[in-house]
């Protein structure tokens, strides 16, 4: 059985600013935990699991329609250093909503600091020798009742 394009899983590898910027609009308003977050120092890499919304899918105009969810697993290579700001590791799966990506460059174009930022206040901050950020689904998409709501200040 063939299945629709708008049925295909999302790989997409990001090495320059923009593609940072594409690959942080289809990871918007992800949820993931601290357990599902993992530094390897003797590979630079820093990886993380998470369930996003699957907004490239969403047929346009169609805003207040059905929007799917996901399990993807997200990537990042030559990583130097991780820290971390408002996160508490704990026991329990306490759930962080992933609000976006953003990249600062360093030196260079493609060397700088890559912030993961999470609502209420918490960040990951990568320091990064090149910029390289892997996204890859990795299970079937199922559809969610809920979505994200943002109160505009």
């Amino acid at each position: 059985m063939t299945r629709a394009v708008n049925d295909e899983p999302l790989l997409l590898r990001a090495v320059d600013p923009e593609g940072l910027l594409l690959a942080a609009a289809c990871v918007q308003d992800s949820l993931a935990t601290i357990a599902d977050m993992a530094y390897v120092p003797g590979e630079r890499r820093f990886a993380l699991l998470l369930d996003r919304f699957r907004w490239e899918r969403r047929p346009r105009g169609r805003i207040g329609r059905r929007i799917d969810r996901v399990r993807a697993a997200v990537r990042f290579e030559h990583v130097l250093q991780v820290r971390r700001r408002g996160l508490v590791e704990t026991a329990g799966p306490a759930v962080l909503e992933l609000l976006t990506l953003t990249f600062t460059p360093t030196a260079g174009e493609t060397s700088g600091i890559i912030d993961l930022v999470f609502a209420g206040g918490a960040a990951i901050r990568l320091d990064v020798a090149a910029l390289s950020c892997q996204i890859e689904d990795l299970g079937t998409p199922v559809p969610s009742r809920l979505r994200p709501r943002h109160r505009l200040h």
